[in-house]
């Protein structure tokens, strides 16, 4: 999907060179990818062990994949 943003240049370039990224592209969807699985981990921390699992070993090897 092609989208048109208005990006700090001084940032992608500090970003890129960091993340030994050669593209915007590749930038942007490490920082993407980077985002969801924080914001995964931040709403598991929420539950707080709040909700009981009995799950099977195997169901949660599946849902390890899936992740």
């Amino acid at each position: 999907m092609r989208t048109t943003l208005d990006l700090d240049e001084n940032l992608i370039r500090k970003a890129m060179a960091m993340g030994h990224m050669r593209t915007k592209t590749q930038l942007i969807h490490a920082s993407l990818e980077a985002f969801v699985e924080r914001k995964r981990i931040e709403g598991l921390m929420a539950m707080g062990g709040q909700t009981p699992l009995k799950l099977t070993r195997s169901q949660l090897r599946r849902m390890r994949e899936d992740a």
